[in-house]
């Protein structure tokens, strides 16, 4: 099997008519569908092109991959601009061909056509195949480490988690503004709290 894509490989901008097909790809590779994901980051790119980036590697009219990035400015307090690659998937049965190079072609020449010096992305360090990816397209790995802590069973905005009561708040509470006030505004004031510059022993 050939290592390198098809001449009949388009590497054309990603379209609404896309998301679909970007859908499929994406749940065959993670085992799950991730829609609203999807249809909110090819949304955003159509709203503002300047700051995304998303392609399509497509043989005889069907979309064999994607990729998607966006444009960082200033991030994390990083001085110059750079894309973060958001999500990248080849379909099973096309991959080893040479989609997902012809791809990252297209962004790194996109990044240079807009002066950008540096590619960002990040990954589980349980996703073998995609670190592995990354490792043949030249990607090396950061100095910064990012640590997950689990604080709960139930997953936020999963269907275990549990309902919130709602707080009743206690007689005098300075935070309760439904009850009626005595006419006096003194309660609604912003300049209660002092608020000084950040010193050296700070």
């Amino acid at each position: 099997m050939s290592s390198v894509a098809k001449p009949s490989t388009q590497i054309r901008a990603l379209a609404a008519r896309d998301l679909d097909a970007v859908v499929a790809i994406d749940a065959a590779l993670s085992g799950r569908s991730r829609h609203p994901y999807y249809d909110r980051r090819l949304a955003a790119a159509q709203r503002d092109a300047a700051l995304h980036v998303q392609y399509a590697a497509v043989e005889a009219g069907e979309l064999r991959g994607f990729l998607l990035a966006r444009l960082l400015e200033g991030e994390f307090g990083h001085a110059q601009p750079a894309l973060r690659l958001e999500a990248f998937g080849v379909a099973p049965a096309a991959q080893g061909r040479g989609f997902g190079t012809e791809l990252g072609k297209a962004l790194e020449q996109e990044a240079r056509r807009r002066g950008v010096k540096e590619l960002r992305t990040i990954a589980s360090w349980r996703q073998h195949a995609v670190l592995r990816d990354l490792d043949h397209a030249g990607w090396t790995l950061d100095s910064a480490q990012v640590f997950d802590c689990a604080l709960s069973e139930a997953t936020l905005g999963g269907p275990r988690e549990a309902p919130v009561a709602a707080r009743r708040p206690s007689p005098g509470d300075p935070n309760d503004y439904s009850a009626p006030q005595s006419g006096s505004d003194d309660v609604l004031a912003r300049d209660l709290a002092d608020v000084t510059v950040l010193r050296q022993d700070d």
